[in-house]
C-alpha cells in the first residue's frame, strides 16, 4: 500500500522485518520479491508518485573536479527523488557484464569482483524475466571477429514497455498487504548501538516536520550511489577503513569522430529495433576483444554508430554514415569520491559533495580503442574514418555533441564497493556492510568496477540475490 507521510500524525513509530530506504530499481526489486509473503516489509522514499521541486532540491550539493567544471548542478540533474528513482529516466538499456569485467585485471588498479558470473546468471535470468526480456538476454554473447580478429560486437537489448520501475511494480507493490510504501519520506538518521554494530532505528521526516522511526531485522539502503555514500558519512557507518564514498565512477559517452561505411544493409542492425524472434528492443554495437584489450591494456568499452545523414552526398545511398560514440568505462580512483560538505540541507543532514576524478588511463584507453576500432573498419570494412580526438585532445572535457547526446550516463557506480575482506571495501559478497550485522546495501554503489554495460540490469540482479539472502536470515 502507498501511504502519504506528509499526510500522517507528526511522530510515528512502525516495527517490520525489513526497512528498505530508496524506492529505486534496486530497493523495489527487493521490496517486490518479498510481496505477499508473511514478512513485513517498511519502503520509505523521498520522492512522491510525481517530481516535487522542494523535494528534488534535497538533491543539491557541491560538485567539482576536472569533469565537472562546467556542469554545478550535476547532483541534482543525475538523480531523481521519486517513486523509482533513476529508472523514471532509464532507456531500458539491458545487457550483462562479462567475465572480464568481473575479473582481477592486472592493468586495472582495484579490479576483480568477489562474484563469478556463474553466481550471477540465475540472477540475471530472474533480472531480464522482470524487464519483460527472454533469458538469452541475461547471457554475454559470445566473442565473435567482426572487423578483423580485434573488433567484436556486443548486443544491447531494451525492456518493452517496462521502462520505468512505476510500470513494473506499482501495482504489485500497491496490492501487497505487507508491504507499506511511505511517499515524502527523507531519512536523515540511521541509530545504531553503542558499538556501532547494528542499526537499531532508522528515522525518516517530511520536509514539513512529519516525523516516523522504523525498527526493522534488517534494513537496507538502496538510495543510489551518491545518497548511501552520503548516509553511511553522515552516520558515521560502515567506515573503519575510509573507504566509503571512494571509487565513484560514471561512464563517459565520447564522440570519437565518423564512419563511412559500403553495404549499408549489413549495418543496419546497429540501430535500435526491434527483433521479431524476441519481441523486444535490440541493437548491436562494436567492442575490442578480450584479448585485444589484455594486449593493449585497456578498459573495457563499446563503440555506437549513430545514423549521420549530414554526412551523406548525391549517388551513395548505399553508404552507411555514422558519428562513432564510445560508452567507455572509468578506471577505479580512490580519489574520485563522495565527501560530506559544510552545508546542511533544510532536514539537517550535511549535503552532499562529489569530486569526479579520472586518471589518465582514463584518457588513453579511450583513444587507443578508437584508433583500434578504426583501424579495423579501414582495413576489415573498407571504411574511411575520420576520428577528432587523439591524445592530444583536451581531457577530461567531456562536452555535448550536436545530437545532445548525454555526455555521461548518469550512472553512480562504486561508492560502496564489495570486497571479501573489510580492507577492501564496504560491503561482503552478500552486500551487508563489513561490521554491521543488520545493514545492507543494494545499488550499483556496491560495485568494485563498472565494466562496459548500463548499470541497471546488473544492479537489479544483485538486489535480487541480497533478498534470496535476506529470506534465508528472516
Amino acid at each position: 500500500m502507498l501511504i502519504d507521510l506528509t499526510k500522517q500524525p507528526a511522530q510515528g513509530r512502525l516495527h517490520v522485518d525489513l526497512c528498505i530506504i530508496g524506492a529505486g530499481p534496486a530497493g523495489i526489486c527487493i521490496a517486490s520479491e518479498f510481496a505477499g509473503t508473511q514478512r513485513s516489509v517498511a519502503l520509505l522514499d523521498a520522492g512522491f508518485l510525481e517530481l516535487d521541486g522542494a523535494t528534488q532540491m534535497l538533491n543539491l550539493g557541491l560538485a567539482k573536479g576536472p569533469v565537472l567544471r562546467d556542469h554545478p548542478f550535476y547532483l541534482s540533474s543525475s538523480r531523481f527523488r521519486l517513486f523509482g528513482g533513476s529508472q523514471n529516466a532509464w532507456g531500458g538499456w539491458c545487457t550483462p557484464l562479462l567475465e572480464l569485467d568481473l575479473q582481477r585485471r592486472d592493468w586495472v588498479p582495484h579490479s576483480g569482483w568477489p562474484l563469478s558470473m556463474a553466481q550471477l546468471l540465475p540472477y540475471y535470468e530472474r533480472a531480464a524475466r522482470i524487464c519483460g526480456l527472454h533469458e538469452s538476454a541475461a547471457r554475454p554473447v559470445a566473442e565473435r571477429p567482426t572487423a578483423g580478429d580485434e573488433v567484436t560486437e556486443r548486443l544491447y537489448y531494451f525492456a518493452p514497455g517496462q521502462r520505468t520501475t512505476r510500470e513494473t511494480f506499482e501495482r504489485k507493490l500497491v496490492d501487497a498487504e505487507n508491504v507499506s510504501v511511505y511517499l515524502g519520506a527523507n531519512v536523515t538518521r540511521l541509530d545504531c548501538n553503542p558499538s556501532r554494530t547494528r542499526v537499531e532505528a532508522v528515522r525518516a521526516c517530511t520536509l514539513d516536520g512529519v516525523e516516523l522511526s522504523v525498527t526493522a531485522s534488517h534494513v537496507i539502503l538502496a538510495a543510489g550511489g551518491i545518497e548511501n555514500a552520503r548516509l553511511l558519512l553522515a552516520n558515521d557507518l560502515g567506515n573503519n577503513n575510509d573507504l566509503v564514498g571512494r571509487f565513484f565512477m560514471e561512464h563517459p559517452h565520447v564522440v570519437l569522430g565518423s564512419v563511412h561505411l559500403p553495404e549499408k544493409a549489413k549495418w543496419n542492425r546497429y540501430l535500435e529495433r526491434m527483433d521479431p524472434d524476441l519481441d523486444h528492443g535490440a541493437m548491436w554495437a562494436l567492442a575490442l576483444s578480450a584479448e585485444t584489450q589484455r594486449a593493449h591494456k585497456l578498459l573495457n568499452a563499446t563503440v555506437q554508430l549513430w545514423p549521420d545523414q549530414a554526412g551523406s552526398n548525391p549517388g551513395d545511398e548505399d553508404v552507411f554514415h555514422a558519428r562513432l560514440i564510445m560508452r567507455a568505462e572509468q578506471c577505479p580512483n580512490s580519489e574520485s569520491r563522495v565527501t560530506l560538505g559544510e552545508n546542511l540541507d533544510p532536514l539537517g543532514v550535511p549535503v552532499a559533495q562529489l569530486n569526479w576524478d579520472l586518471k589518465s588511463m582514463d584518457w588513453e584507453s579511450i583513444c587507443t580503442t578508437a584508433e583500434l576500432v578504426g583501424s579495423a573498419l579501414t582495413r576489415h570494412a573498407d571504411a574511411h574514418v575520420e576520428l577528432v580526438i587523439s591524445g592530444d585532445s583536451p581531457w577530461p572535457a567531456v562536452l555535448w555533441n550536436p545530437d545532445h547526446y548525454n555526455p555521461w550516463g548518469c550512472h553512480h557506480v562504486g561508492t560502496t564497493r564489495m570486497s571479501e575482506v573489510p580492507r577492501l571495501g564496504v560491503v561482503d559478497p552478500h552486500t551487508r556492510v563489513h561490521g554491521v550485522g543488520n545493514l545492507f546495501i543494494a545499488g550499483s554503489s556496491v560495485f568494485p568496477t563498472e565494466g562496459y554495460a548500463n548499470p541497471t540490469f546488473t544492479l537489479m540482479a544483485l538486489a535480487l540475490r541480497t533478498a534470496d539472502h535476506l529470506e534465508e536470515l528472516l
